[in-house]
């Protein structure tokens, strides 16, 4: 996605104010609309990452379609056609996602994406202070975990 001119921080809050609860899981084959759609609000979420303004909280109010349109984005991302651009993007969602396990609606997603030795693998300080239920949820999807994880290492 091409970097759009910076906004004031009230801007990008309605602007993700909007476009959140206009997001509709679409059923089937994804078409070009809902890409551009899951990929605005992908930069939406980053940019108030980047800004250091709570991203989860206007999700928060809606969280419904969240599942989809995380499992969307993992979609997005293995597959093989968007620009580096959009897959940095996208690598900068879930890192964002992963570093906010605080969020039960984001937990129950990330937690999705982890296997026992991923768990075992993380420090004992964030290891504990992690809930056990995630321990729990199978692993699915393992060749594309494995190449997010490459990427993110």
């Amino acid at each position: 996605m091409a970097p759009r001119n910076q906004k004031n921080h009230s801007g990008d809050e309605e602007e993700l104010h909007i476009a959140w609860p206009k997001y509709v899981p679409g059923k089937g084959k994804r078409n070009i609309a809902q890409q551009k759609q899951i990929l605005s609000l992908v930069w939406m979420i980053n940019e108030k990452f980047r800004e250091r303004l709570p991203a989860w909280q206007i999700i928060e109010l809606t969280p419904e379609h969240f599942s989809h349109f995380f499992s969307e984005v993992l979609g997005l991302l293995l597959d093989e056609g968007p620009p580096f651009s959009q897959q940095i993007e996208m690598v900068t969602f879930l890192n964002n996602a992963f570093n906010s396990l605080e969020v039960e609606f984001v937990r129950q997603e990330v937690g999705r994406l982890c296997s026992l030795p991923i768990w075992a693998n993380l420090l004992p300080v964030s290891r504990f202070s992690v809930p056990v239920v995630l321990l729990n949820i199978p692993c699915s999807r393992a060749s594309g975990i494995i190449y997010l994880i490459k990427i993110l290492n």
